[in-house]
């Protein structure tokens, strides 16, 4: 079994452009690059699992996902970062699929080989459906507050901070 770090894309590794459909809206946060590579440096594999419900709405097409998403990977990948596997729900939230954060599908399909060692796997998240599935996933949980988030009172995560880099303490440093 190996350790992962789940992570959602928009609003805790890039700027959530709200649907993000153009390639060169991109923008990384501060530190993002350092905090995946200290990660990766720990022996932890990085999954990006993201709902990308512009495709349900019609917003943009699933060709235009594939492309900004490529963009994000290959700038990853420039600074050193592998990303294990992607995994997205395309749904808008009244489709009431499986597969939409905070259920569990995704990684119940992901995981079905039982590679991933839960005890000591994480997601990370800037919504509470991130942090919900999460603890739908028995995975430890870190919220990562966005400015588009305003309020942190319902959102039950084992741990907040304000910035990506903040997360290293408590994962480098949890039992």
């Amino acid at each position: 079994m190996k350790k992962f770090i789940f992570l959602d894309r928009d609003g805790t590794i890039i700027q959530d452009m709200n649907y993000l459909q153009d390639k060169n809206d991109i923008i990384f946060f501060k530190n993002s690059f350092k905090t995946l590579r200290s990660l990766l440096d720990n022996d932890f594999t990085l999954v990006i699992i993201t709902n990308q419900s512009g495709i349900g709405r019609g917003f943009f097409t699933l060709d235009t996902y594939h492309e900004v998403n490529n963009k994000f990977l290959n700038i990853l990948n420039l600074n050193n970062i592998s990303i294990d596997k992607v995994l997205i729900c395309p749904h808008k939230p009244s489709d009431e699929c499986e597969c939409r954060k905070p259920k569990i599908k995704l990684f119940t399909d992901f995981n079905s080989n039982n590679i991933v060692d839960v005890k000591n796997s994480w997601m990370i998240g800037d919504k509470k459906s991130d942090i919900d599935f999460g603890k739908n996933c028995n995975l430890s949980t870190i919220f990562l507050k966005s400015s588009i988030v305003t309020s942190t009172k319902n959102i039950t995560a084992d741990f907040k901070v304000k910035r990506i880099d903040e997360i290293l303490k408590i994962i480098l440093n949890h039992d």
